[in-house]
């Protein structure tokens, strides 16, 4: 009995002290490990902060030493003030960041110095590279600097065929995610201009279109809108209208003029002879008119500061449709390597473009959301009627084209009409349609 209560005790005593024994070593063991973590963080700290002394300034070095992305804009002198208020806009809201620097190309208004510059950027965008950003005045005739008289000399004489040529990177996936430009606000016609099969690869931004503006104090209440062009240029008062700027009104009087995805001009040697023969011959009339014509920038100053105007109509084009001309468009460089920056300057742009009217005299701007129609409210004094009837005469449009160097050699033949020894429509046109095959086919 006394040797059983004896290892009873002396049982317990054991299960004590080995417990005890084995909080002591579980707690000794802990500080150890501590003690090893402490020190093995001091001795880490310690690694750190020597391979920091003696290879910082090297990484720090080749950092300040790489020299930081650029992106590069190239524009002409009709458009680079504005491009160079967007790159200071888009700078100011902190787009430009630590690793980009931006530099802009303008192409001069000396023809000399031109020719070199855009012999200069093709040779570079054969080579894969040239600038990144493209923001572009198209041939739209007769547009002079008014101080100067310098006309625009074109990079991109004709942005159509230069869609097929494969320099431009598609937009889509950028203008999906834009913070400003919403393509859904956007005149679905003149947006489609800058499309091919590979995407939209131009932005138009401004275009035009003529209308037909029929004053209040001539109208005898018996006007009626001119349905087609035949009824245009059959009517001597209409030619009259049309007189001031037919050559103008003349490269819009067709659709498209080629399919060059096909290589396919779409209208023919003797219908151009026809319409510059008539464009001509408005100059012959003059009577008292009930009608006058006028670009979009006058018609919208007018329709905001008189109240004569009773009515108005865009004018139809020889299909029967109306043709809207792109004056201000863009375009990003498929090499470039600064894509992102490319698009969030050019969507900036757009927006100032926007908020602060540019180009005026060259057209309106793509969107008509409700700040362009507050625009038009404040800006020119259209009431809200007026601002809607402007709004449904834009949907009355079926064809956007381009600008191109075409245009202006059909204004030229119209000017140049007048002229003592001027080749014949027939000669000056047969010229024209030549350089038509020839570049449709390069």
């Amino acid at each position: 009995m006394m040797k059983q209560k004896i290892s009873e005790i002396m049982s317990n005593i054991d299960e004590e002290y080995i417990c005890e024994a084995t909080d002591y070593v579980r707690v000794k063991s802990r500080r150890f490990l501590n003690w090893i973590k402490g020190k093995v963080w001091i001795l880490g700290l310690v690694v750190l902060i020597v391979l920091g002394v003696k290879f910082m300034p090297m990484l720090l070095g080749n950092i300040l030493e790489k020299e930081p992305e650029k992106l590069v804009i190239c524009t002409d002198w009709s458009t680079y003030d504005e491009v160079k208020d967007a790159v200071s806009c888009w700078k100011a809201l902190g787009r430009e960041g630590f690793t980009i620097q931006t530099e802009i190309i303008r192409i001069p208004s000396d023809k000399m110095d031109a020719e070199i510059k855009i012999q200069e950027l093709r040779t570079e965008i054969m080579a894969g590279k040239g600038p990144d950003l493209f923001i572009m005045a198209s041939n739209e005739p007769y547009f002079y600097n008014a101080d100067s008289n310098a006309e625009i000399h074109m990079l991109f004489p004709n942005p159509e065929k230069a869609m097929y040529s494969d320099i431009f990177l598609p937009l889509d996936d950028y203008l999906k995610d834009a913070e400003f430009i919403q393509t859904e606000h956007c005149n679905q016609v003149v947006l489609q201009a800058g499309q091919t099969k590979e995407g939209q690869l131009l932005l138009p931004i401004i275009y035009e279109y003529m209308v037909c503006v029929f004053p209040n104090y001539e109208s005898d209440g018996t006007t009626k809108f001119p349905d087609s062009w035949e009824e245009i240029v059959s009517s001597k008062s209409m030619q009259v209208a049309l007189r001031s700027q037919s050559y103008k009104v003349l490269p819009q009087a067709f659709g498209k003029l080629a399919d060059f995805k096909n290589e396919m001009i779409l209208v023919s040697e003797d219908d151009l002879v026809k319409e510059v023969k008539r464009a001509c011959s408005f100059q012959k009339t003059w009577k008292d008119v009930k009608a006058f014509q006028v670009d979009i920038y006058d018609f919208l100053s007018a329709l905001g500061t008189s109240n004569k105007i009773q009515s108005f109509y865009p004018i139809p084009n020889v299909d029967g449709g109306v043709t809207a001309c792109i004056s201000v468009y863009a375009g990003i460089n498929q090499n470039t390597n600064v894509a992102d920056e490319a698009f969030s300057l050019l969507d900036t742009f757009c927006e100032i473009t926007r908020n602060n009217n540019y180009f005026p005299t060259r057209g309106i701007f793509i969107a008509d959301d409700e700040l362009v129609q507050k625009f038009y409210r404040l800006n020119y004094g259209l009431q809200e009627e007026e601002v809607r009837s402007f709004l449904e005469m834009n949907k009355m449009i079926t064809t956007a084209r381009f600008y191109s160097s075409w245009d202006t050699k059909l204004a030229d033949i119209y000017e140049k009409h007048w002229e003592k020894d001027a080749p014949t429509a027939e000669e000056a046109v047969s010229e024209l349609y030549n350089d038509m095959l020839m570049q449709i086919k390069e």
